[in-house]
């Protein structure tokens, strides 16, 4: 179980981290960047789940479906963020020469 919490609490860390790295710097502030970010954001509610559950689990707490909401979504908004970013890098690629002059708002929208 420590062994578990460890990865969890460094998991929520270095996430964290990144996601304030990501809102304070200017230069991070480009579309796949923010993408990251989210993607940071998503993984610290996951993995938030991992620390709180035990604790409520020692406590016969009952309501265990209220509890596993944050991590779900967390888990589910992660992946459709890692797949937007998966999209970003291949459109990136594929149409290089429409990709810069993409505006930010249509770019975020079919992302």
């Amino acid at each position: 179980y420590l062994l578990f919490l460890s990865f969890c609490v460094v998991g929520i860390v270095s996430n964290s981290l990144l996601l304030i790295i990501t809102i304070r710097t200017k230069t991070l502030r480009a579309p796949c960047n923010i993408l990251i970010g989210a993607c940071a954001l998503f993984d610290v509610m996951h993995q938030g789940g991992g620390v709180l559950f035990p604790i409520y689990f020692a406590k016969k707490i009952i309501y265990v479906r209220i509890l596993q909401f944050l991590p779900e979504v967390g888990c589910a908004a992660g992946t459709m963020t890692v797949l937007c970013i998966g999209i970003d890098r291949f459109l990136s690629i594929a149409a290089a020469s429409t990709y810069r002059s993409m505006s930010t708002g249509a770019y975020l929208t079919v992302c």
